[in-house]
């Protein structure tokens, strides 16, 4: 059945999101289904093996062009994290790495704090503990976190860190 307010979902068979593509008149505009054609074409080629080529063949292609994107952004509040800091330190839960101790004082105090449950998951209304809702990760622990949905705990990646496999279905595996 035809979404009567989207009538164009269908036509294109998008099922999920909050993507619109169209005009008033219901009717898709070809350049928006061009764009995100491009967009999804180029992401599940990002996403294939690379071919092996000898060293003189490989070639660059050009990157840098400028491309309109529009998102949510979640709004965070600095005094969370400067909180959670002052809780947690600022080292790494998952695997120590202090980035003070290992590049000096000029990156003494840097680390990423962690949502243990994702912003996009609470309320606009949630209030935030900064000791049970946020983690200090180091970039790698952080972006280890979201390769999965929902996220992997700190505990989750110390065990991928002890197993040194990468298979998160071992992590059980760890005491």
């Amino acid at each position: 059945m035809a979404d009567q307010a989207r009538p164009h979902r269908e036509q294109l068979g998008l099922s999920k999101g909050n993507l619109e593509l169209g005009t008033e008149d219901g009717i898709p505009d070809f350049e928006i289904v061009q764009s995100w054609t491009t967009r999804f074409a180029a992401a599940v080629i990002s996403l294939l093996p690379l071919e092996q080529h000898e060293a003189e063949e490989l070639e660059g292609y050009p990157e840098g062009a400028v491309q309109k994107v529009e998102v949510n952004r979640y709004e965070r509040d600095r005094r969370n994290r400067a909180a959670a800091l002052a809780i947690h330190g600022s080292a790494c839960l998952a695997c120590g790495m202090d980035f003070g101790r290992t590049y000096g004082p000029h990156a003494d105090g840097y680390i990423e704090v962690h949502h243990v449950v994702q912003v996009s998951q609470l309320g606009s209304n949630y209030v935030i503990d900064p000791k049970e809702d946020l983690v200090p990760l180091c970039p790698n622990c952080h972006a280890v976190a979201h390769r999965r949905n929902p996220p992997f705990t700190v505990d989750e990646i110390k065990g991928l860190l002890r197993l040194g496999t990468g298979d998160p279905s071992r992590v059980s595996e760890v005491g």
